[in-house]
């Protein structure tokens, strides 16, 4: 639902002067040298990922359960985001405070 979208924001982007490109992956190997990962709705972000520090993106309701890092979801008609700290630190991953400001943490149930 999102991914066009994310297509769409990132289009002649650059970071430290290298392009931000899109891919597509279907297995483990293929996501080596990732840094950030979109899974679309039948995609489980996690297990590509492995033990990896790769900031996994999602949409489905159960992301999170996967131990998926942020999620994109629709509040009317608004895109929220949700984020799982603790999954985060167990990628070695650091959430910047502007972000978790904008954001909903994810709690465990």
């Amino acid at each position: 639902m999102f991914g066009k979208y994310l297509e769409e924001a990132v289009a002649g982007e650059t970071y430290q002067g290298r392009p931000i490109v899109i891919k597509y992956f279907a297995t483990p190997k293929d996501v080596e040298h990732c840094q950030i990962l979109y899974a679309g709705s039948s995609t489980n972000a996690a297990k590509l990922a492995g033990d990896r520090p790769v900031l996994t993106i999602g949409e489905r309701p159960d992301f999170m359960k996967q131990k998926g890092l942020l999620r994109f979801y629709q509040d009317g008609n608004k895109v929220r985001i949700e984020i799982n700290q603790s999954a985060a630190s167990a990628a070695g991953l650091v959430v910047s405070s502007k972000l978790l400001s904008l954001a909903t943490i994810y709690q465990e149930k």
